[in-house]
């Protein structure tokens, strides 16, 4: 499991790093498409590999090959093996910083465990808070464009949004109404398209990622980006509804203007609203052919990579497997003779 979850950590890096060069300057439908497809290669592609249990015999982590052979005599005495030879002999050296880390072991594990049923319980949470909202706010039930879904009218301000739990549901203000019908159906459509794009069920599957990836800053990369690629998506929908970029922009930064949620207010402070408007203004979008050749030059480039990467981390994980067992034996050693085709500590 430990190799497995390595394994899909490296090859988020080499996803991440290729959807920079070839599709950042992509339409945002195409950017989403790109990072679904090159996260799920991240955790299948290590699956066609052998388990870690099949770690092969290696060094420990922290030995170095003798400078020169032992001398012969009394060589049997020393090493288990059916013919010693000390000129595979290394000196193992203890590494302070390993060692503590291997002393603090079990206590580590909790501490990730804790940290992952906290993600859990985030989780948990907030489908709560949403499953209370539905139930204290006012609803009713719309449809546009051929879809059916329910108005919630919160008691407390929470700013516009789209969720699904069981059905769609709009979340809305009172002070949207005030809005002209052109712009009200835009907001509409804008929330519409969060709907269409699921973003409750992709919220609910980076959560379970996270598990998995809670040290690896790609997931909290990418977590981010499909933000910014979902709200961009959706702004497309709005403005084609308005039937103007120009309008549909400066209706967005107004609207964002009004927004009195903290969630809204984060995003007015970093940039995702210049990016939104940007993308509005001066769209971009790559060929058929290039999407394609640029998707399947990375899927190609995860897979050619998945065995040196799997059998790098196995060799890793078997040197410090090896290490391990030596510390365990010998605690109070930093410098040991030992054998690596017998696996054993040559002593007199």
């Amino acid at each position: 499991m430990v190799l497995y979850l390595l394994a899909t950590v490296c090859l988020s890096w080499v996803g991440a790093l290729l959807y920079l060069p070839l599709l950042r300057r992509g339409a945002p439908l195409q950017q989403k498409y790109f990072l679904y497809a090159v996260t799920a290669a991240s955790l299948l592609f290590p699956l066609a590999m052998p388990p870690d249990t099949a770690a092969p015999k290696t060094l420990p982590f922290g030995a170095v090959m003798l400078t020169a052979p032992a001398p012969e005599a009394g060589l049997r005495q020393l090493c288990h093996c059916t013919s010693p030879d000390y000129s595979h002999r290394v000196q193992y050296r203890a590494q302070a910083w390993l060692n503590f880390l291997l002393d603090r072991s079990h206590g580590i594990a909790l501490a990730i465990a804790l940290v992952m049923g906290l993600v859990l319980l985030v989780g948990v949470g907030e489908m709560f808070f949403l499953r209370r909202l539905v139930r204290q706010s006012r609803s009713e039930t719309r449809t546009l464009s051929g879809t059916s879904y329910t108005l919630l009218h919160p008691k407390k301000p929470h700013g516009a949004g789209a969720f699904w739990l069981g059905q769609p549901y709009i979340i809305w203000q009172q002070e949207l109404d005030e809005l002209t019908p052109e712009a009200l159906g835009a907001v509409l459509e804008h929330e519409l398209s969060h709907l269409a794009q699921r973003h409750t069920a992709e919220r609910m599957a980076l959560r379970l990622l996270q598990c998995a990836w809670i040290f690896n800053p790609v997931l909290y990369g990418l977590r981010r980006e499909l933000h910014r690629l979902g709200e961009c998506v959706a702004d497309q929908r709005g403005a084609s509804t308005l039937g103007s970029a120009q309008a549909y922009s400066r209706l967005l930064i107004a609207f964002t203007e009004r927004q009195a949620s903290w969630a809204v207010r984060g995003f007015k402070r970093g940039n995702l609203l210049r990016q939104r408007v940007a993308q509005l203004l001066a769209p971009t979008r790559l060929g058929r052919a290039a999407f394609l050749c640029a998707l399947g030059s990375a899927l190609l480039a995860q897979a050619a990579l998945t065995p040196y990467i799997h059998h790098w981390l196995n060799e890793g994980i078997g040197r410090v497997r090896a290490y391990h067992s030596l510390y365990i034996q010998y605690p109070a050693s930093s410098d040991l003779l030992y054998c690596p085709d017998c696996e054993t500590v040559c002593e007199p």
